[in-house]
């Protein structure tokens, strides 16, 4: 028998979510921190009818591994670039001095760890952080199935 650690849900509030994919192309980079950041992004571009990112876009992609790259380039995201270290302050460090200026869109889990954000911003990277989706404890119903 498996039981999930873990389910996912949709943001409380998609607002923020919204307004930065209708308007994604004055990002910069868009940083992927897991593969369920890529689904809850396609689900709502699906839901909103609205391509995420246009052809002729600028937007560059980086993953924080190779798991996420993937699920990211299966939804039409062409990844830039693949963190070696596999962890979010990695991949800032990794992607250091080009980050300078650079404006960042972070979609990402409601609980997710701080010390990436803080770690664009040192870069000198504007971030926009949204909830992509929420990270919750199992209920009762997710361990049954």
């Amino acid at each position: 028998m498996v039981l999930p650690l873990v389910s996912f849900a949709d943001p409380e509030d998609f607002a923020p979510l919204d307004a930065a994919t209708k308007g994604i192309e004055q990002f910069d980079w868009m940083i992927l921190t897991s593969a369920q950041a890529v689904r809850a992004l396609v689900k709502r571009g699906e839901e909103l009818k609205r391509s995420l990112i246009g052809s002729g876009s600028k937007l560059r992609i980086a993953t924080v591994g190779p798991v996420t790259a993937e699920a990211a380039r299966r939804a039409g995201f062409p990844v830039e670039y693949v963190a070696e270290t596999h962890n979010g302050v990695g991949l800032a460090e990794e992607l250091g001095e080009q980050l300078q200026g650079a404006k960042i869109f972070l979609p990402r889990s409601d609980r997710a760890n701080p010390d990436l954000p803080s770690r664009l911003k040192r870069n000198g990277a504007q971030v926009t952080e949204v909830i992509a989706y929420r990270t919750l404890r199992p209920t009762g119903e997710d361990q049954k199935s």
